[in-house]
């Protein structure tokens, strides 16, 4: 719900700070006291990574692919549409979670 990486920025760090001081219903089921995760972790904070380490752990999910003469690429036995009138074209498909994405030229082209 953002229009810039700055508020999207803005926006992950207000949810983190609810998210981390709010009581979660799985701590409440395993009965820890307070069910609050900040508490619970401490200050327990993720690992940094590089951007080149980073790219390099992430790069599994980016897979080249070739428009066929309709635009579409396939990924397993799924066919995704990219672009029309983009034939025999070499661009991306970007898989982050349960979402997929088409990229050709750098551009999201599908989603």
């Amino acid at each position: 719900m953002t229009q810039t990486p700055a508020e999207f920025e803005q926006g992950h760090q207000r949810f983190m700070q609810t998210s981390n001081t709010t009581a979660h219903q799985g701590l409440l089921q395993d009965t820890l006291v307070p069910p609050i995760p900040l508490q619970v972790l401490g200050e327990a904070k993720g690992r940094f990574y590089t951007p080149d380490a980073l790219a390099r752990k992430c790069s599994r999910a980016l897979f080249p692919r070739t428009t066929n003469q309709y635009g579409c690429v396939t990924l397993h036995s799924y066919h995704c549409y990219g672009e029309e009138g983009v034939p025999k074209t070499q661009g991306l498909l970007w898989v982050y979670g349960e979402q997929v994405r088409a990229m050709l030229d750098n551009v999201l082209r599908a989603e």
